[in-house]
């Protein structure tokens, strides 16, 4: 397996330099995250929008319409592969940004799979799965990127989802809108306003 090239002389480093060289790293990572807060803009914006639609869609009766609702999500992910390219350059990642991709790759592949492919299973746990899935990704980005605002996001989605499963089930969709909205919209537009401020450092 290929090392980082970052980690590779860290034998032959005083213990100065080796501090040094994890806090430019763990900087360098930290720097991308900030990139990446217009993504978190973008998806929570789009789940909480998908939530209130079917919160909307049930309350009017109109069950069978709900699911086209949710292909919205399917649709986001294309559009974010084709609208964010800078933000997929796997390659220029340092170790901790590559750590912190496959924790997401792995929480929203699971989402996808419980959302769609197991939803006649779990029913009413759906959201309550989903959002413990989301706070656990947040939560360990900002805990590697020691980044508060992300780690305080994640536990307030993992408190919020365990809660859910004593909310009745015709307001998970606001529950999970309302998670949505502070645990992703809100820490997109915090880290995205670090970013722009950075750069006119």
């Amino acid at each position: 397996m290929d090392q980082d090239p970052d980690l590779m002389d860290m034998d032959a480093l005083s213990p100065r330099e080796s501090l040094n060289l994890i806090t430019d790293i763990l900087q360098e990572a930290k720097e991308r995250q900030e990139q990446n807060g217009i993504i978190y803009i973008f998806w929570g914006i789009l789940v909480a929008g998908v939530s209130l639609a079917q919160f909307i869609l049930q309350e009017m009766g109109m069950y069978h319409w709900i699911f086209l609702a949710y292909m919205i999500i399917p649709l986001g992910v294309v559009v974010n592969y084709f609208a964010f390219p800078r933000y997929r350059e796997r390659g220029t990642a340092n170790f901790i940004g590559q750590v912190v991709g496959v924790v997401w790759i792995f929480a929203a592949a699971n989402m996808m799979i419980l959302g769609f492919a197991l939803y006649g299973e779990l029913t009413k746990h759906l959201s309550p799965f989903i959002m413990i899935l989301l706070g656990l990704a947040l939560g360990a980005s900002g805990y590697l990127l020691k980044v508060r605002i992300l780690f305080y996001a994640g536990i307030l989605a993992n408190v919020v989802g365990l809660i859910c499963f004593w909310v009745p089930l015709n307001y998970h969709p606001l529950t999970m809108a309302f998670v949505s909205m502070i645990s992703v919209f809100l820490p997109g537009v915090i880290l995205n306003r670090a970013f722009i401020a950075r750069k006119h450092v």
